[in-house]
């Protein structure tokens, strides 16, 4: 399975392994925003290390961006995605800029280290119970 998601009481770490294609982003997108959180949906955090190829166009970036924007404007939610390689750094940079607005904060990291630093600096404590292994 390319996507898995890991579910916390505030946020969601989200696998993603192999090739993963648009139809998949969309139906993970629609599963985060489905699940219901002891303590609300705080904190996304996109894990691309063990990702072979990305299958997505730019417009279907620009829709996934979108349902991100679009489903967060009432309270403040954090989402940074780890993505190792150039290519899934471009990708992730696209989705990236066109998702943030005032209330949805986003970022593009290298490493899983990074991820947890920039959530540490928004005050959310992100543990992992599984490790991305390359």
């Amino acid at each position: 399975m390319p996507i898995v998601p890991e579910y916390k009481p505030n946020g969601v770490i989200v696998w993603h392994s192999g090739i993963v294609t648009g139809d998949e982003f969309f139906s993970a997108n629609g599963q985060v925003y489905s699940h219901k959180y002891d303590e609300g949906l705080l904190f996304q955090l996109l894990e691309f290390s063990n990702v072979e190829e990305v299958k997505l166009s730019s417009h279907e970036i620009k829709s996934l961006a979108n349902m991100d924007k679009n489903r967060v404007k009432e309270t403040e939610q954090f989402a940074c995605v780890v993505a190792p390689t150039d290519t899934l750094y471009g990708f992730s940079r696209q989705w990236n800029i066109q998702a943030e607005n005032d209330a949805f904060h986003t970022n593009v990291v290298r490493s899983m280290d990074e991820a947890i630093t920039w959530f540490a600096s928004k005050g959310i404590t992100v543990t992992l119970e599984k490790q991305a292994t390359r």
